[in-house]
């Protein structure tokens, strides 16, 4: 992964439950990697993981249910980094680095259920490559898509 605070924000912390909620479109290309993520981490114990589609709000709904005590988004975005770049997006920039294919913000989701569960929340972004019409993954944000995956069934394995 490319950025260390991704990697921590990433990971399970001792004693605290987290939700990872994924976001995107798997017909726009790289906007896919959100729904990727969440395919290849369903099933994995102790992962809780919902895939929002293009619905992020969805995601109220999951951590009331679920009561974690942070929620990870994870979403592509464009921050201007390179292609697969991961990274830990303030919730206060996330209006102009994401992506946003979203009918809400994703910044007042997250206020929304930090207000309501009193849930941690967080973004993970990872810069596209291409958002054009189409099915799959470009090759670098696939590897990268990969490498969190690894990282989740890593960490949720001990």
């Amino acid at each position: 992964m490319s950025d260390s605070s991704a990697q921590q924000a990433l990971l399970p912390q001792q004693g605290r439950t987290a939700l990872y909620v994924t976001v995107g479109n798997p017909l726009r290309s790289d906007d896919g990697v959100g729904p990727y993520i969440a395919a290849k981490a369903a099933g994995v114990p102790g992962i809780l993981i919902r895939d929002a589609g293009e619905r992020p709000e969805r995601a109220l709904d999951w951590a009331l249910e679920l009561c974690p005590d942070r929620v990870v988004f994870v979403d592509a975005a464009d921050f201007g980094g390179r292609p697969g770049e991961v990274r830990l997006l303030p919730a206060d920039c996330l209006e102009q680095t994401t992506f946003s294919t979203h009918r809400l913000p994703l910044p007042a989701i997250m206020d929304w259920i930090g207000e309501e569960t009193g849930a941690e929340c967080l973004c993970i972004g990872i810069q596209l490559g291409s958002a054009t019409l189409g099915e799959g993954l470009t090759p670098s944000v696939q590897r990268s898509a990969d490498r969190m995956v690894g990282c989740l069934t890593a960490a949720f394995a001990l």
